[in-house]
This record gives structure tokens, sequence and C-alpha cells, in this order.
């Protein structure tokens, strides 16, 4: 695999992460301002990059409502090229 395409993150690095006590804190399933703490930006940035596509196929949204899947944002935000 090229440098180019290799994972920054594999799917076992990003669980592994996760196994302690972070897993406690932020669970499976988060919200607009979970994730932006997670990722150390604020909620108006996690509204942006879903805008912009950058977090697609990392959320559900009903009405007003979005709920982020956590390790499919983690792996879209390290590993996406859109982030590159």
């Amino acid at each position: 695999m090229s440098q180019s395409k290799k994972k920054m993150l594999s799917s076992t690095e990003i669980s592994q992460a996760f196994a302690g006590r972070e897993g406690e804190k932020f669970s499976h399933i988060l919200t607009v301002k979970e994730l932006a703490l997670l990722l150390r930006v604020s909620p108006k940035t996690i509204y942006e990059w879903k805008q912009k596509g950058y977090l697609e196929g990392t959320y559900r949204q009903q009405k007003k409502i979005t709920l982020f899947w956590r390790d499919k944002a983690i792996d879209r935000f390290f590993n996406s090229k859109d982030w590159r």
C-alpha cells in the first residue's frame, strides 16, 4: 500500500483508544457537543464540517438532533482524503 493510501489509524487502533476510561467517557454514540469535545474543536466547527460533507456517513439526523457514531467519525477525521 502506498504512503498516500495508507490509513493513519486502523479500526483496531481506534477501538484500543476507547478500551479504558476514554470508552466510559465517550460512548459509541455522540452528540455534536461530545464529538467536539473529543476532537477538541468547537461545536460550530463540527456543524461546518458536517455541512461541507467531511463527516458524511458518520451521523444520523432526526429533525434537530444529530448523533454521530464515534468510531466512524474518528476514522473519517484521521483517514479521509478530505482532511489531507
